[in-house]
């Protein structure tokens, strides 16, 4: 049996449990009256990784356990964890309540790799994952061989996040021919 000064609370799954009886002296119990700020949270975050594959490539794995009136997630990176730049849109899957989601970051920059989830709902409002940081080691070792040689030399440049290495510069060979360009990746 219901009163007027009955205390409900609205669970994740959007059922409600009884807490009990709201007494307060000095306060009027009809609690009907009064105006309170009713809103359920459209994503319910319950995890957020973000993990550097073998491939040297990022890996932004979330799971939420609620979601509604949600149009999907923006996943971000940056560089200074302040500057954000969405590189990829996940749409939600709304036939599910707990849904674990991923991205593959293919070109991940060298150095720390900051990350985030956007969540974006039907009306326009949004919000935002936990931070996560990656670490991209690079390898800045120039390889040149054979030394010495005879006209042909290899020249082996580290591999950028675009997939290209660049060579500034000239190399002198016995001919005096100068060299200056990019090396792309084969």
């Amino acid at each position: 049996m219901s009163t007027l000064n009955d205390l409900y609370l609205v669970n994740n799954n959007l059922t409600i449990s009884h807490v009990g009886a709201f007494s307060v002296p000095g306060v009027g119990s009809d609690l009907t009256s009064c105006n309170y700020p009713f809103g359920v949270l459209p994503v319910y975050w319950a995890g957020f990784a973000a993990t550097l594959q073998n491939n040297n490539s990022m890996l932004p794995t979330w799971s939420i356990s609620q979601q509604i009136n949600n149009i999907g997630f923006n996943i971000q990176r940056s560089k200074d964890g302040e500057t954000w730049e969405n590189i990829g849109f996940q749409v939600n899957n709304p036939d599910e309540s707990s849904l674990t989601y991923s991205y593959t970051d293919n070109s991940p920059k060298f150095g720390i790799n900051y990350y985030r989830i956007q969540e974006v709902d039907l009306d326009g409002n949004f919000s935002y994952s936990i931070i996560k940081t990656v670490t991209l080691s690079g390898n800045n070792t120039v390889s040149i061989w054979p030394i010495p040689t005879k006209g042909t030399i290899k020249v082996q440049v580290p591999r950028a996040s675009n997939g290209q290495g660049v060579i500034s510069g000239s190399l002198h060979l016995q001919a005096r021919r100068s060299f200056q360009g990019c090396l792309m990746k084969v």
